[in-house]
């Protein structure tokens, strides 16, 4: 009976242990949900898969959106099922737009582009 409660005890700790770890990655702007305002409580990942660049947007009640880098530099693509994605290059920014949730990303305005 010790052995049983030693072991529920254990996994009890385990488990608070990892609801308060840290999200991982560098704190963005998100929006989630309509007509949310953007606050600074979401987190991007950066991950690769298969040779392909990904993000990893983390909500802060422990959802996330996985997002493809375009090969081109030109945005971002939903991965893993996401929904239709809108996006937006403003600046030093890309503000995407998925099922109604926003975020704000960093990005690198492309020195090499031309304009037409």
């Amino acid at each position: 009976m010790r052995t049983a409660f030693a072991c529920f005890a254990t996994f009890g700790a385990v488990a608070c242990a990892a609801e308060s770890a840290p999200t991982p990655g560098d704190a963005i702007e998100c929006a989630l949900g309509q007509g949310a305002e953007f606050e600074a409580v979401c987190t991007m990942e950066r991950a690769s898969e298969d040779g392909a660049q990904q993000i990893i947007l983390h909500h802060p009640d422990g959802g996330f959106r996985r997002l493809t880098l375009l090969p081109d530099g030109k945005g971002v693509e939903p991965a893993d099922g996401a929904g239709a994605l809108a996006q937006n290059l403003s600046g030093n920014r890309l503000e995407v737009s998925i099922d109604g949730d926003r975020y704000r990303l960093p990005a690198k305005p492309m020195e090499t582009a031309t304009r037409e």
